[in-house]
């Protein structure tokens, strides 16, 4: 009886499961993650003038915001930010990188 139900609860379609604590896939940013991510990326770097093209995001003890952004000169960056849970202080950039 324990076998069945375990063997019900499982699947081996990542598509449909997902991976736990992996990142999803990309999708078109919102409105919100939009501000999210500028008033992130302001008090992290004034002078960066990177536009947010899509977004997938991870659970932690927060959320990871991973952005797919483009630059002046169409070159690609990912930027992360991390939302912490409420009253536990300010989203922030953990970091910029050129995609490669």
């Amino acid at each position: 009886m324990i076998t069945m139900m375990i063997q019900s609860c499982s699947t081996t379609d990542t598509k449909k499961a997902g991976l736990v604590g992996a990142y999803g896939n990309y999708e078109k940013v919102t409105t919100e993650e939009v501000a999210l991510f500028e008033e992130a990326i302001k008090a992290y770097d004034t002078t960066l003038r990177l536009k947010p093209k899509k977004v997938c995001k991870q659970v932690v003890a927060g959320l990871n915001y991973q952005f797919l952004c483009v630059d002046a000169d169409k070159k690609e960056h990912i930027v992360i930010i991390y939302k912490p849970l409420p009253g536990q202080g300010e989203p922030r950039v953990t970091s910029v990188d050129n995609k490669r």
